[in-house]
């Protein structure tokens, strides 16, 4: 069960179109720390994957109201032609209260309507009882494949419309609980780099591998800040 909230977090989630330049600037702050790589990317990833974890959350509230709402609808109709039975069995007919008015009995009202149903459909259509749709899904297609193209030009219009481009967006990937990288080698692997390289990671998780801790040195004995991002603090 997650506890801590980061400060991003909260940043992204009311973010809206008055205050994106305010947003670019706490991603820059971020982007421009002295933190490790892999901590700032914990950091963005987790504030704004932390969305789909509230909507997840809101999705599930909305489903149980749902159900909620449709057993308390039909509790109410049952109490309702219940009630009706009961004065109906006491020969009550109207009871009159101080804050509800009244409680009364109401006679269902007999509605009809006509039902047709066709047994054989083939002389109603030559009476002319049916219609004709076009396709215009059909004819699309057959005007990108080159088919009946002189036709369909004649007695349609054709337009190229522009559809509007989709702006570019990040792609959050979470790892699961328990599948941080179980070693040093592992996590060079899925971060691509080398122990010869200048600037080279170094990093440590136990069993059940849900939290590390990661230091970054330049090859010249310096360290960088590690330590686990599981505290909640980043600036």
């Amino acid at each position: 069960m997650k506890t801590i909230r980061y400060q991003l977090e909260k940043d992204i989630e009311s973010a809206n179109a008055n205050n994106v330049d305010w947003l670019k600037m706490r991603f820059k702050e971020v982007l421009e720390s002295d933190k490790d790589f892999t901590r700032k990317c914990d950091y963005l990833g987790l504030s704004i994957a932390s969305i789909d974890d509230r909507l997840q959350s809101i999705d599930e509230e909305v489903k149980e109201l749902r159900a909620l709402k449709d057993v308390l609808k039909s509790a109410k109709e049952i109490s309702l032609t219940l009630g009706a039975q009961i004065f109906s069995d006491y020969g009550i007919s109207r009871l009159e209260g101080t804050r509800i008015s009244s409680i009364t009995i109401t006679n269902p009202i007999p509605s009809s309507k006509l039902k047709l149903t066709v047994i054989n459909d083939k002389p109603l259509i030559e009476a002319g009882f049916y219609k004709k749709v076009i396709d215009t899904d059909a004819l699309l297609e057959s005007y990108k494949t080159g088919d009946y193209v002189e036709l369909i030009s004649q007695y349609c219009t054709i337009e190229m419309i522009k559809e509007s481009q989709a702006k570019k967006k990040l792609e959050v990937y979470k790892v699961k609980e328990g599948q941080y990288p179980s070693s040093q080698s592992e996590f060079d692997t899925l971060i691509g780099q080398n122990p010869s390289d200048q600037f080279y990671t170094t990093y440590s998780s136990t069993p059940p591998y849900d939290s590390y801790t990661i230091s970054t040195s330049d090859g010249s004995g310096s360290g960088g800040g590690g330590g686990a991002i599981a505290d909640g603090s980043f600036i």
